[in-house]
Formats: structure tokens, sequence, C-alpha cells
């Protein structure tokens, strides 16, 4: 609570602790520690000494002068103590890698919050900050925010800020994806077969018009339980596709570092089941009602993490089809399936491009990857960017750095690695 308010110099800590006790141990009744009075009180005094104490002799130290206008710029520009990409690329670039010099803005790296070392890049004008999805306010401003922005408006609600602690992004649901479209962004750019659209859905046994399907699933009235239970469907191909590329990985570690992750292997197989329901994937649609629309959903749940398998994971038609199937990653799939499985995936969910058989080229890699709809390619290319960067490479199972460098060189091999240049 105490260090990351600091530029982690023993001074400021012993600075913020003094203060702390001093102003608390003589009363008994703040000992408490469950308190939330305490608690509130405790915050307060440390964003206080952190800002008037700590920032100010920090500023101090800064050879000519600290830049003052540029911290009152970014003051006035931010409002929360998290910042995406898309909103700092607003900003005055000069001011921005100003304050990222001093330390005062952070970035993400590998799901961990850095921050650089106070006085060590002031003058290296060469160092910009670095592409991250997300960037940081360092906790010593706080009170200088706080003193224009609401408690719950500046601070982030999934993570606590400070150097080297993890970092949890923000969640997104389907309304990311699905908000200011039109139909065209949700509907597949091609389609196995030949012939005219209807005769393509028909060779899909989607026998209505699939504009219909597609307006009713990804752009109904979201006050409508079915229709956001549906748009929970969807977001679900994404947290299975986050447990199978764990699942990988423990597989990938366990193979190269003779590790035993058992048990968070087994761990992650219930996960994965957690997600199976009983609707088949190519029953035949031939009227527009609530079960056709939830088949339909199931087959664009089905269709992203098949997807998924193939280009991330690099799993086989046979594989991809037992695992969307069976949620199952035991069963052999050579066992029960044969040639017809890319039949089976082109049919139940209209997949374009699949290869007969063998092992999928770059070129049918990338044909797969245009042939998905643009929203569609928007949430794959999200996932697996959240995914490596968020889940997999901090995850606390791989134990040490060897472990990241390895896993990383593994999955920029990958098919949907290359596509969305990872």
């Amino acid at each position: 609570m105490i260090i990351r308010h600091t530029f982690r110099r023993p001074r400021e800590v012993v600075l913020l602790g003094a203060a702390i006790y001093s102003k608390y141990n003589s009363d008994l009744a703040n000992r408490d520690a469950a308190s939330e009075k305490l608690k509130y009180r405790l915050r307060a005094t440390i964003n206080e000494k952190a800002n008037k104490s700590i920032l100010d002799s920090y500023q101090s130290e800064i050879f000519p002068i600290f830049n003052k206008d540029y911290l009152d710029e970014f003051c006035e520009c931010v409002r929360s103590n998290m910042i995406e990409r898309e909103d700092i690329l607003k900003l005055n670039p000069d001011m921005i890698n100003y304050m990222y010099r001093l330390g005062l803005l952070g970035y993400v790296d590998r799901g961990r919050q850095q921050f650089l070392p106070p006085l060590a890049h002031i003058y290296a004008q060469e160092r910009n900050l670095p592409v991250s999805d997300y960037y940081l306010v360092h906790p010593s401003l706080d009170l200088k925010f706080l003193e224009k922005t609401k408690l719950e408006e500046y601070y982030n609600k999934y993570n606590i800020i400070g150097h080297g602690r993890r970092f949890e992004p923000p969640n997104k649901d389907m309304r990311h994806f699905v908000d200011g479209h039109t139909l065209q962004h949700f509907k597949p750019n091609h389609r196995p077969g030949r012939g005219t659209e209807e005769h393509q859905w028909r060779s899909a046994r989607i026998f209505v018009s699939a504009d219909e399907l597609y307006q009713r699933v990804f752009m109904g009235d979201l006050s409508d339980d079915a229709c956001r239970l549906r748009h929970q469907r969807i977001m679900e191909s994404t947290s299975f596709l986050t447990s199978a590329l764990l699942l990988w990985s423990a597989q990938q570690i366990e193979q190269a570092y003779h590790a035993d992750l058992t048990d968070w292997k087994e761990k992650l197989k219930r996960d994965i089941l957690y997600y199976k329901r009983s609707l088949p994937y190519d029953s035949r649609i031939s009227q527009i009602h609530t079960g056709a629309l939830d088949q339909f959903t199931e087959r664009i749940f089905g269709r992203l993490v098949v997807t998924g398998l193939i280009l991330a994971l690099g799993e086989s038609n046979a594989e991809a089809k037992s695992m969307v199937i069976h949620f199952d990653p035991d069963i052999d799939p050579n066992i029960h399936y044969t040639a017809s499985d890319v039949t089976y995936l082109r049919h139940a969910f209209f997949l374009a491009h699949l290869p007969e058989k063998g092992a999928l080229t770059t070129d049918q890699a990338r044909k797969l990857w245009e042939g998905l709809s643009d929203c569609e390619r928007q949430m794959l290319s999200d996932w697996f960017r959240r995914a490596v960067q968020y889940t997999v490479l901090p995850n606390e199972n791989f134990v040490n750095e060897d472990h990241q460098v390895y896993l990383e060189s593994q999955l920029r091999r990958s098919h949907l690695a290359k596509i969305i240049d990872l």
C-alpha cells in the first residue's frame, strides 16, 4: 500500500511510514484494522504525504527545472489512473513522453505494471512511451487528480496501480463489438460452397434469412434477457479459448521442462467442460423462433472456437471438431473422426477455406481469417492479444522467465500471431 506511492527509494518509504505511525499510533481507536473510516483516513494521509512531500521533493531534484506546465496539462487532460491507448494517442506526445521519462506515467508489459525509475531517463529524449494497450498514472499524483475528479471515476476498479503489480485488463462485453455497426459487420465475408449466397446458406442447413438471424442475434434489444444471454454465450467462446490456450501452454511447458502441472491441467479441463451445451451445431434451421436463434448463437460460438483452435493453437480439423463437440481434451480425435471432419466444420459453422487434409498453410490460414466477419476478426484478435499478455505469460504456474520466453516464442509461431502481428 505504501511503496507504490513512492519512487521506490528507501527514504520515501520511511517518510510515509513515519507519517502513518505518528498520526495513528497514539490513537487506540484507530487500531481497528477492519474500520472503514481508518482505511479511508490512511488513504487520505498517504495521498497527501505522497503528493506534498514525495512528489514535491522529486520535482525539486530535477535540474534545471521541472516542467510544471506539462504536469498541469496532464492533470487537465486525464480523468482516470488507467488510460487506454486510443486515448493516450490524442494527447500531446511531448508532454506524454516527458511524464513517462520521469516515471510518472507507466505502461503494461506482459501483464505487469511498469514505471521507469526516478531521474534515470529524464534527459533521454530518444526514449519514448512504449506501445501498450493500457497506460497508468503514478499513485503519487492521485491527490492532484482527486482535486478535480470523483474518486469512483478516477480509480480503476480492476487494478491497484503500482510498479511490478499484476494488471487485469477491464472486461469487454459484447456491446464493445456490436455498438455502432451495420449488419454487414457481423456477417461472414466468405462462405463455403458455390452458387448464390442463398444456396451457400442452404448448404449450411439454414433455410431462413441469414440477415434476419444475424440482425436478431447481434443487434437485438439488450433489455431483453434472451438477447443478453445470447451475447453472453458468444463472449464465452473467448473464455473457452483462454482455458484451451492455458492448457496448451501447460502441455508445452511440461514437454520442454519436464514440469508437473497435472493438478492445474485437470482444473483447466473442468473449466473447458463448463462451457458445454446440449444444442447440436448442425441442426436444420427452417423457421425463426427462440429455439432457432439459440441454435444459431451456438453455431456462432462454435465457429469462433474452431477458428481460434485452428489458427492460434494449431489444432487439426479433427482435433477442433472433437473439442467443440465433446469439450474433452483427453478424447483422441482420431478414434472417431475421418476426412469428413472438414465437411462437418463447413456445414455446422459455415467456415470457408478449410483444407481438405494436412496442416494449414500460411496462405490457407490467411484466407480462413479473411473469410470471417469483421466482428469475428475483431473478437479473436482482441482475445489473443489479451490472453497472451495478461493471462498466459504472467501466469503464476509458469514459475520463471525461461518459461515465459519459451511460451512467447511458441505462441508467436502460430498462424494467428503472424496474421495480427502479435
